[in-house]
């Protein structure tokens, strides 16, 4: 791509892209601008799309907002142009969490066209794992993945899970016991439908991390994903399954940002090695304060509980069209109708900011 304005077909192929990212419970919290004339594309969270009791903090929102950065940086790559990475640019506006300039030409690498080629095959799965270990080399160039994007992946054996995974579904008791998380989180996950999640998305995965099996294998955490609105029976996870944690040296909303963007290198390198890989969950605040004090996380601050094996293939989630997400800002003097099904909600004017009741949402961290 020659340097020169963006145009409007650019902007909507890297949104794409972008908008394939995981999210907590495919909960999509993003907003994208493409300000064409400066050739820039931002990044913004959408409060709309928050769990409110789940994610009060917006933690699980930055990570993932930083992994569709991750996707736009590879579509910028791909497309030719050098990808200019800026985060929380503006502390005026806390919804802004990261930009991308569109730079001088640039010729991806070949594995910037894997992973680029990988983010159409990426998509999380939760179906039993087979017994086929994985090579050393392989998690070994996941680990370094992770460390490109300044974070760690820690592989976790089997004591190290279990004990990881019964410390952190013990962490949160209070969240189980809540009425108002319980009925989110079954509005998000496929089971009672409320004015909580949106009309326009379907539910993500209904199982995230939990405790032990009475067996020793490792189970999932079970959501509440029957009509009813009843905890559904626990759900084993073969001790097959690889699982790691992303973690980061600081707990602060970049440190959060670049959690998503390493967790989404790793899922995509991944998925080009044939793997099926899903992040079981963001770690909420209730589990970080008390995963951080354990030894194997070396005083880091946990951000991500991944799943590694080899399994069947897993169905995409559906996404909300392009024209949903972003909204163009012509260049000066030329005039764009909408097109069809564009999203007119987000205006003529900027992103607005958050409402005094929201700003919890975004801490200055």
């Amino acid at each position: 791509m020659t340097e020169g304005a963006l145009s409007r077909q650019t902007a909507e192929r890297l949104i794409e892209a972008a908008i394939a990212a995981p999210s907590m419970h495919n909960s999509q919290p993003w907003r994208f601008v493409a300000r064409l004339a400066d050739r820039v594309m931002e990044i913004y969270a959408d409060p709309a799309r928050t769990l409110r009791r789940g994610d009060p903090h917006g933690r699980g929102v930055h990570i993932a907002c930083g992994s569709a950065l991750f996707n736009l940086r590879l579509a910028v790559a791909q497309a030719g142009s050098a990808p200019v990475a800026r985060l929380l640019p503006s502390p005026r506006n806390p919804l802004l969490l990261a930009s991308v300039r569109l730079g001088g030409p640039y010729r991806p690498q070949p594995a910037e066209r894997d992973l680029f080629e990988a983010i159409g095959r990426r998509h999380a799965s939760h179906r039993s794992a087979t017994s086929h270990p994985l090579p050393r080399g392989l998690l070994a160039g996941l680990m370094e993945a992770a460390t490109l994007e300044g974070a760690t992946l820690r592989l976790l054996d089997h004591t190290d899970a279990l004990r990881i995974l019964r410390r952190s579904a013990a962490a949160d008791p209070g969240l189980r016991s809540d009425p108002g998380y319980l009925a989110e989180l079954a509005a998000w996950t496929g089971g009672l439908r409320t004015s909580h999640r949106p009309h326009d998305v379907q539910p993500g995965p209904g199982r995230a991390h939990g405790n032990g099996h009475p067996a020793g294998r490792l189970v999932m955490r079970d959501f509440p994903v029957r009509p009813d609105g009843r905890p559904s029976p626990p759900a084993a996870m073969e001790t097959a399954s690889q699982l790691a944690v992303i973690s980061t040296i600081a707990d602060d909303r970049a440190s959060w940002l670049r959690a998503g963007q390493a967790a989404q290198r790793v899922l995509l390198l991944a998925a080009h090695r044939g793997l099926q890989a899903a992040p079981l969950t963001p770690v909420l605040d209730e589990q970080e304060a008390t995963l951080r004090t354990d030894a194997f996380l070396d005083g880091e601050y946990p951000a991500m509980i991944l799943r590694l094996g080899y399994g069947r293939p897993a169905r995409a989630t559906p996404r909300r069209p392009v024209g949903q997400v972003l909204r163009v800002i012509p260049l000066a003097g030329v005039h764009q109708s909408p097109r069809p099904g564009q999203d007119k909600s987000p205006g003529d004017g900027p992103p607005p900011a958050l409402p005094p009741a929201d700003r919890q949402l975004m801490p200055s961290k």
